[in-house]
This record gives C-alpha cells, structure tokens and sequence, in this order.
C-alpha cells in the first residue's frame, strides 16, 4: 500500500531533474541557459495557441528560435535599445482593437480574454510585447538601408495582383445617412424608456415638418450631449463587424429604405436612432480607378500597391532576420545539447 508513495519520491525528483537539464545556453554579451522546464512552457503555450500538438521538427525549429530571440535581445541590451512604456501601451491597444472586431471592450474585459484565450498572465503578456518591440527596433536600426530598399511595383504587376484576386475586389451594398442618435450602452431600463419616449417626439415632429426638423434637431445636437447628430458614412451590407456592433435588425431596417426618406424610430445594440438615407450603391465589381470604400480616396490600384510594398517589405524583413541572427550566432557561444532534447 505504500509503494505509490514510494515511487512518487523516487520518480518526481527524477521528472524534476530532467526539467532543469540545460537544452542549450547562449552567451553573447551574458550567459543565458534555455533548461528543459523553459522550453516546455514555450511548447505548451503555443501548442494551445494553435490547437496543435508539435512534431519534434517543430520542436527543434521553436528551440532555434528562442535561441535566435535570445541573441537579438542581449545585442539590443549591448546597443542600448530599450521599450517605452508609451510603446508597450500603444501595441496593447492595437492588438485590443484587433481582438474587439469592433466593439468597445474594458480594459479589464482584455485581460480576461487574453488570460483565457493566450493561456498566459498579464505580466508574461506585456513581457512579450516588450521582447517583440525590443526586437523589431534591433532588427530596423541594423538593417535601416535594407529595409528601406522597397519599390513600387510595375503596371504589370498590379494588373496581375487585380486580376488573381480579382473575387476579392467586390463591393458590397452599402447605405448611407445622417442620423439622429441616443447612445443608451450605459443607461438603465429606466433611462432606455425615457430616451426612446424622446426620440418618439422628435419622429413626431419630424413626420409633420419633414428635413426642416431633421436639419434642426441635427443643428441642435451640436450643443446637446445628449442627442448625437450627423453622418453616419457608408455602411456595408453583411460585414461581420458592424453587424456585431449595430445588430442585424438593425442593418436590415436601414436597408429596406430609399433614398431621401426617413426611417421610423430604430434601435441598435448600441442606441436609438432615426435615419436618413442620403445614398445607396449596389454590389459592384470593382475597377482599378474605384475607391476601395465609397467617400474615401484609397483606390483599388492604390490598395494593390500597398499590399505589393508590404510583402516586400516582409521578404526582406525575413532576409534581414535571417542575416542579423547569423551573424550574432558567428559572434555569440551558442550550445545546443543534443542528449536532453527530448524529442
């Protein structure tokens, strides 16, 4: 009866040792030792980031990897590169509009999804957004000439681009109005009632004397905090973002109108509004001369450029990689010990 505990003090100091053999160690301007419990965490993390189980391939190239991150961050160090906390909180917030899709989220709301969909603490998160800026400001001022060694693609090449994707340069429908506006996301029931009894009334009036109320009732929001008033812009048809943010009841309403009439007294996921339609568009193919967005400058032909000039830039961002990692690896003591590679 007491054999399991007898293993378990023999297996679990053995199971522990193994953890903390040294897998490789890197010594640039320091020494820094890459142990078996380490790189295990790296594993598991990013086996739940991508809902995979690694081969001993990738295995091998993960461990490459961290060694290469190693190098860059001690030769960052030695070259005095360093985050701001201004730099870490302007990535924080991009990639939290990356992950609101949209919507407006707390800050607490982002720690929580980052904690259950990253599998990771707040501190290791903001710790890898300091790495990576640490890095890619190594990378850039090493490689500044190289990197910006980018040119503009031919007429042939962004005809070729159109053409290959040409199913993707498809507008969709899109309406636009002006639009009377309750922003009621932080009211209660009771402020939700009053505020739709509100823009009742303005309907009311709005029936009786048409544009004349609209424009004034427009005009006066300008003063009033309560009441939003203005352009709303083109909104598309089917685009998962704004129909998370607006509600698909919402865009249908919209939708069903014409041109130059006023809808009834709306609600969104986001408040109460009374629309006038000012433009519709039809679906269109779009040609190299159209604006990719109705209202906005950026053209299709422009786009392409962009997205040409971007995975250049990736290309030699990659090579420039490649190039610096080599040439700490020259520089830098690098071991990698094969025997406690475990796969």
């Amino acid at each position: 009866m007491f054999i399991p505990f007898i293993l378990a003090t023999v297996v679990l100091p053995i199971f522990s040792q193994s953890l903390d053999k040294p897998l490789a160690t890197v010594r640039l301007t320091s020494n820094t030792v890459i142990t078996a419990r380490q790189f295990e965490s790296k594993v598991e993390l990013l086996e739940q980031e991508l809902g995979i189980t690694l081969s001993g391939e990738q295995k091998t190239s993960l461990l490459n990897s961290e060694i290469d991150t190693e190098l860059i961050m001690q030769a960052a160090e030695r070259e005095g590169i360093t985050a701001a906390q201004e730099e870490i909180q302007g990535a924080i917030q991009q990639q939290k509009a990356g992950i609101a899709g949209g919507q407006a989220i707390s800050d607490t709301q982002f720690r929580q999804l980052i904690e259950s969909q990253m599998g990771m603490s707040w501190a290791d998160y903001t710790d890898r957004l300091k790495r990576r800026i640490i890095q890619e400001k190594f990378i850039a001022q090493r490689n500044q000439d190289f990197l910006s060694q980018v040119t503009n693609p031919t007429p042939s090449e962004i005809q070729s681009v159109y053409e290959d994707n040409a199913a993707e340069f498809v507008s969709p429908a899109y309406v636009r109005f002006d639009h009377l506006f309750i922003d009621t996301r932080s009211m209660n029931s009771q402020d939700k009632q009053q505020a739709l009894s509100r823009m009742e009334d303005i309907y009311s009036e709005i029936r009786s004397s048409g544009n004349s109320a609209f424009n004034r009732y427009m005009q006066s929001s300008v003063d009033d905090p309560s009441l939003s008033g203005g352009d709303f812009g083109y909104l598309p048809k089917n685009e998962q973002s704004t129909t998370q943010v607006l509600g698909q009841a919402f865009i249908n309403s919209a939708f069903a109108l014409n041109q130059n009439e006023f809808s009834d007294v709306l609600t969104s996921n986001v408040g109460i509004h009374i629309l006038r339609i000012t433009d519709k568009r039809s679906p269109k193919l779009l040609t190299l001369n159209d604006p990719v967005v109705p209202g906005q400058n950026l053209t299709v032909r422009q786009q392409i450029i962009q997205y040409i000039r971007a995975q250049q830039q990736q290309q030699r961002l990659a090579e420039a990689i490649e190039k610096t990692t080599e040439e700490l690896r020259n520089e830098a003591d690098v071991r990698i010990f094969t025997q406690n590679l475990s796969w």
